[in-house]
């Protein structure tokens, strides 16, 4: 206690010499200094919804403005779905993974703070983003945030309960249908007829017309498929694919091509989009009747509908290393995402996975085989290895030769730090016969021709640089001896790239060698529903061209597009299109105005107008007075009921046969009761079964999964026992069963071998039975009543397991289990007795 006197008496004369001593309290034992002026860094107890959070969140008050901090904030809520990069912060919240993002450069110094490596943002800005309260109280000094967004404890709750649903719909037996493959099955046909009338200055007016007709259907346990032109009177291709090979992955095709009817045989994966030359394009298999966006930097570029099951994209923007989402608003009111990366996978393997790329065609001209096969192995999920062998006709000294050549692959994928890169190295040589071979032989030809390629590949992302370095080293008979490829990115920011390329082609002759390079630069930026998009080249021999691309989707359904281009020759191209379809698809149109000042044609107008998904009109005007117009009908018929619109020419049928499966075993035994009046739904469409229980949906997209929601009129019937889904492999009609579990009813009745009526019902009051299914997806505990009876109602048949235990003080009762199994007969009708013995124990 001196101690303390002797340290109030100093503190008690330092504020005496130097000052007023207000700022200083005292209270009891504690003596502590209170500043009057604004204290700049703050310490809060932060409150998120009412609940505590943090004990110590940081703030900073300057110039009478509240600050507060965004990571620490992040921190105490465990949210971590964020990204700090050139400083602009992307972050997703909430369920729907909303994605916000706030770019600091674009801020003012009054809106946010960085201090200790972190940003402080105003009150202001902090509710904008993430609260819609916030309120501070300074005595206690507390921050009580009302959120805007579900808090990741929150969101996991809701992942877990949505888990604990799925789990239940795992435990569910999956029913699974495909089409049935047939040796001949009649299918559908495509009618497309079209007039059309044209008027030019030069011609004058003519009419023309075109039509053809083109046929789908199963033949020898594949898809059978050709065309025929009306106008013509030629058939086109005949094809037998077999689709859905090898968990859907695969296709094989067999075929019969062009007017000479040449051989061919294809066997391929589906990679999911196409590599035409340098143009990419997107093609992806989606659910029926599916409204689909492509959406590049958040923005959609282009909108498509399902048209044959799949959509295609072709769009200026569609290059290589850039990423794409893909949404898909399918009938049944579901929304599903798939991210596309546009970059060559190279033929990868998954570990122990086999890749195929087998093309054989017997031409005409040269009446030789072309055969290219590849085949890849995924020794590991990092290193592929590949084997190709070729034999390709080569017309040399006006004959063909058949030119062999095997080649081997190895392709390595991993990451280093972060950075990924990819390493290929492929070697070829040819391999034609070398016993007697002349000078002029094919040998002698291909040994000096294909002996030895060699090619080397690496290409690899470093933080914001992507590179590409490849260089070939060919035979004597080619012309270049070496080339090399040199492709680089710099991401300058999100919305700026650099881009140089660089070739190098060194000859065997006396050119020696020749060298080219482009070098320009890509900017793409969004706002809201608009999306700018400019690119710049310009080339060794100083060429400049530029390109500018705006979309605008801010109207529903509706796409507005902008594309420009033009080189410093003046050679400008401009278009503008508008292309909306309804959710209905009832109205399609499409919209476009092209300028070409240095083409005779230099404006040009079109409008084309569907409607109802068989009637299509259109317009053509340019500016040299040339004007055309068409109407047309486009619609596909299924030749086992004309009727019904099948959508597109790869449509199946689905038969739906509902059944009361009275011995539970998921399948349709002969002699089983129909059920009628079970709804059956896919997507929009709703059928009912007929007394037969038979009902058909029509027109379905093949080659996609889709589940059948079925449910049962009559209350004594249940049909979502099962999860049924349901996959066309072509215009086969599947058959799928649906079977419907009548519900039962169980009176059981307990009685002893050894126990009077007296120790019986004391027995009784003390016994517990646990009911059990064979796949424990049923689970109940039941109590009989004084007599020992007791009821379960409203249960399907199946083989239960009857536990009884004895919970009790006053006896020994044998713990008994018995199976039984309850079934639904004409007998019985659903109403099911048995009587368990019990053994009292002594």
């Amino acid at each position: 206690m001196k101690k303390f006197v002797l340290i109030f008496l100093f503190l008690s004369l330092i504020s005496n010499a130097y000052g007023d001593n207000s700022g200083f309290k005292y209270s009891g034992d504690v003596v502590y200094f209170e500043d009057e002026g604004e204290e700049r860094e703050r310490i809060y107890t932060l409150k998120v919804g009412g609940e505590v959070y943090s004990l110590s969140y940081p703030a900073v008050v300057e110039n009478g403005k509240n600050y507060f901090s965004v990571f620490e904030f992040f921190k105490a809520i465990g949210f971590t779905n964020y990204e700090i990069k050139r400083g602009k912060l992307t972050f997703s919240l909430g369920q729907d993974g909303e994605k916000k993002v706030i770019d600091f450069g674009d801020l003012t110094e009054k809106e946010y703070i960085y201090e200790n490596r972190d940003y402080y943002i105003s009150e202001e800005l902090f509710k904008e983003y993430f609260a819609q309260t916030i309120r501070i109280d300074e005595n206690k000094y507390e921050v009580n945030i009302n959120p805007s967004f579900l808090l990741p404890k929150v969101v996991n709750l809701l992942l877990n309960a949505k888990e604990k649903e799925l789990d239940l719909e795992k435990g569910k037996p999956i029913l699974y249908y495909k089409s049935e493959r047939k040796l001949f099955d009649l299918g559908n046909l495509r009618v497309n007829l079209e007039k059309s009338i044209e008027d030019s200055k030069s011609e004058g007016k003519s009419h023309d017309w075109d039509g053809y007709l083109e046929y789908s259907g199963s033949l020898l346990y594949g898809t059978f498929n050709t065309d025929y032109d009306l106008k013509e009177h030629e058939f086109g291709d005949f094809t037998i694919t077999y689709s859905d090979l090898l968990d859907g992955q695969y296709e094989l095709e067999l075929g019969a091509y062009g007017e000479h009817r040449e051989k061919g045989l294809t066997f391929q994966k589906d990679r999911g989009y196409l590599n035409d030359g340098k143009e990419y394009i997107i093609e992806e298999k989606v659910p029926l009747g599916s409204r689909v966006e492509l959406l590049y930097n958040n923005i959609p570029i282009e909108i498509q509908y399902e048209e044959g099951g799949k959509v295609v994209f072709v769009n200026n923007l569609i290059k290589e290393n850039r990423e794409f989402l893909m949404r898909i608003f399918t009938q049944d009111g579901k929304i599903l995402e798939r991210k596309i990366k546009i970059n060559d996978d190279y033929n990868q393997q998954n570990k122990g996975e086999f890749g195929y790329d087998i093309y054989i065609r017997d031409e005409h001209d040269s009446n030789r085989v072309n055969s290219q096969m590849d085949i890849y192995y995924g020794y590991t999920d990092h290193l592929t290895f590949g084997f190709g062998y070729d034999q390709i006709p080569e017309e040399k000294d006006g004959k063909y030769l058949s030119v062999k050549t095997v080649n081997l692959q190895t392709i390595y994928g991993n990451s280093f730090y972060g950075n990924p890169y990819t390493l290929k190295y492929e070697l070829k040589k040819g391999i034609n016969s070398i016993n007697g071979a002349s000078e002029n032989s094919e040998r002698k030809y291909v040994d000096k021709k294909y002996n030895t390629q060699h090619n080397f590949m690496v290409d690899t992302t470093i933080k914001d640089f992507s590179i590409n370095y490849e260089i070939y080293e060919n035979g004597k008979y080619y012309d270049e001896k070496r080339e090399q490829n040199l492709d680089l990115d710099y991401d300058v920011f999100d919305w700026l790239t650099l881009t140089y390329e660089y070739e190098n082609t060194k000859y065997h002759d006396s050119r020696g060698s020749e060298s080219d390079y482009k070098y320009g630069a890509e900017f793409g930026y969004s706002i809201n529903s608009l999306l700018l998009s400019y690119e710049i080249d310009k080339n060794k021999a100083g060429d400049i061209t530029h390109e500018v691309d705006l979309y605008y989707t801010g109207l529903k359904h509706v796409l507005v597009k902008v594309e420009n281009s033009w080189d410093e020759n003046e050679d400008y191209t401009g278009e503008l299109r508008i292309t909306n379809k309804t959710w209905s698809e009832f109205l399609d149109y499409s919209f476009g105005v092209k300028y070409t000042p240095k083409e005779d044609t230099r404006v040009v107008l079109d409008f084309t107008l569907k409607l109802d998904n068989w009637l299509e009109l259109g317009a053509y005007w340019a500016k040299d007075d040339t004007k055309s117009a068409y109407i047309g009908i486009d619609r596909v018929f299924n030749l086992k009921k004309p009727t019904v619109n099948m959508n597109n020419l790869d449509s199946t049928n689905i038969k739906v046969m509902a059944f009361l499966d009275g011995n539970n075993n998921n399948k349709y035994d002969k002699g089983e009761e129909a059920v009628p009046n079970v709804d059956v739904k896919l997507g929009d469409k709703t059928i009912v079964t007929d007394e037969n229980g038979i009902g058909y949906i029509y027109g379905v997209t093949s080659f996609i999964d889709y589940e059948l929601e079925t449910s049962c009129k009559r209350p004594t019937f249940k049909s979502d026992i099962n999860l049924i889904k349901v996959r066309g492999t072509g215009s086969s009609e599947v058959v799928a069963y649906v079977p419907v579990k009548p519900m039962i009813s169980f009176t059981g009745f307990v009685d002893f071998k050894n126990a009077t009526e007296f120790d019986k019902e004391n027995i009784i009051s003390d016994l517990a039975i646990n009911v059990t299914n064979k796949d424990n997806t049923f689970t109940q505990t039941i109590y009989p009543d004084s007599t020992g009876m007791f009821y379960i109602f409203d249960i399907i048949p199946d083989d239960y397991t009857f536990t009884f235990e004895y919970r009790g003080d006053d006896y020994v009762v044998d713990k008994y289990k018995e199976n039984v199994k309850l079934l639904y007969t004409d007998k019985n009708r659903g109403e099911n007795e048995h009587t368990f013995i019990l053994n009292r124990g002594e």
